[in-house]
């Protein structure tokens, strides 16, 4: 799937897939989204000194990174899963501009991280059907969804706690 680095309206980076004729962020503002959803209408109502965060759509990253910052500044503790499809390549990471437009250069190792760490050796979650897992295997079990008529979830996991 071809993808390409495109500067949204507030100056950040975002990925336009030509084939769809689809962003992953707004053309308004990537940066300005995120904030927006995540911060403002997520973390910032959060009042427990702990949350859990599940992307389904992990994308470039941006989400996640914008939470680690605010979550530094808030001092929450986070415990952060984000689940994708089409990871970005390392290429594509080095391609966007969110540490320089956020100011946040201290933070560029943080934000390479979790494109390293994410998906290095994961293999496609394999996943019983709800109704072929017997009643001790679903008990507690928070990858127990829906997965295609084989069974396998061609996704791949992140998973950060800071």
């Amino acid at each position: 799937m071809k993808r390409e680095i495109q500067i949204t309206a507030d100056g950040s980076s975002t990925i336009h897939l030509p084939d769809w004729n689809e962003n992953y962020h707004s053309t308004h503002g990537a940066i300005q989204e995120a904030k927006h959803v995540f911060l403002k209408h997520g973390l910032a109502v959060m009042s427990k000194p702990n949350i859990s965060v599940l992307e389904i759509g992990f994308g470039t990253g941006l989400n996640c990174f914008l939470t680690v910052l605010a979550a530094e500044q808030q001092q929450v503790a986070v415990d952060y899963v984000g689940v994708e499809a089409f990871p970005v390549t390392q290429e594509e990471v080095s391609q966007l501009n969110y540490i320089s437009e956020l100011n946040a250069e201290q933070h560029q190792t943080v934000f390479e991280q979790l494109h390293v760490m994410r998906f290095a050796g994961a293999q496609p979650l394999k996943l019983q059907h709800r109704e072929e897992a017997g009643e001790a295997d679903r008990e507690g079990r928070e990858d127990d969804v829906k997965a295609d008529s084989e069974g396998e979830l061609n996704a791949r996991q992140q998973h950060c706690v800071f």
